[in-house]
């Protein structure tokens, strides 16, 4: 993408810094981590997955040593069985127990239901969309515990755009740096403003934005997205004022 482009389309701010997306779970590399995983009953344990889809963080801060550990993540793995875990630790180093493998089992088969963004399946990504009257349609990928946006306020946020080829434009997981603006106010495409309004703080959503709630019959960036675009944007509220 071409330097400039995010500013000159929606003028936004940089925020400096990487978040984890997991409530009180702490990252623990420099690498992108572009999805990590917790569950209620055991706050203390998250699952944190890196960009290359190669590889993965499991955090367990309740043990004394050893409480980070990088695991390979199988290419082909539609679901992970007993075999693959029980591979993790063949010498019985690491002391997983059966609460650590539950947790893993069930974070690397969510991972495996976001890969249909990495490989593109439409048909995956638009089923179960809901549609809004204005156009926009969404479909939560990850719904936050936190709270609601206020308009006029400053969120911050990840995202990455994708034009309905599957071609992506703009990502902030590539700079490793989130964004702020001031919610509702037109300092971002209409899309965003409306679909931001409906998530919670720690949430990630898929939304699909049609040409009347993007950039319209212009496009934008100098042919970077062109005119009268379907766009789709995978995007996570970190926080909001």
């Amino acid at each position: 993408m071409r330097k400039g482009f995010l500013t000159l389309i929606f003028a936004l701010s940089v925020a400096s810094g990487l978040q984890a997306q997991c409530d009180g779970c702490k990252q623990v590399t420099a690498e992108v981590i572009d999805y990590c995983y917790q569950e209620a009953d055991f706050s203390n344990r998250c699952v944190q997955f890196t960009e290359d889809a190669a590889t993965f963080y499991y955090l367990d801060y309740n043990r004394a040593q050893g409480n980070v550990m990088k695991l390979a993540l199988p290419a082909e793995l539609a679901k992970p069985d007993n075999t693959y875990l029980n591979s993790l630790d063949p010498d019985k180093k690491l002391n997983l127990s059966a609460v650590d493998l539950s947790l893993m089992e069930h974070a690397i088969a969510r991972w495996r239901e976001m890969e249909a963004l990495r490989k593109w399946d439409r048909a995956i990504m638009d089923d179960g969309m809901q549609q809004r009257p204005s156009g926009l349609a969404y479909k939560p990928i990850i719904v936050g515990k936190g709270k609601l946006p206020v308009r006029g306020k400053k969120v911050n946020v990840h995202y990455t755009g994708y034009l309905e080829s599957g071609e992506k434009f703009e990502s902030s997981l590539d700079r490793r740096q989130t964004l702020q603006f001031a919610l509702g106010l037109g300092q971002v495409i209409k899309g965003w403003d409306e679909g931001l309004s409906i998530m919670t703080v720690g949430s990630r959503y898929l939304l699909r934005i049609p040409p009347a709630l993007g950039y319209g019959a212009a496009g934008a960036g100098e042919g970077d997205i062109p005119p009268n675009a379907t766009l789709y944007f995978d995007i996570q509220l970190i926080s909001a004022e």
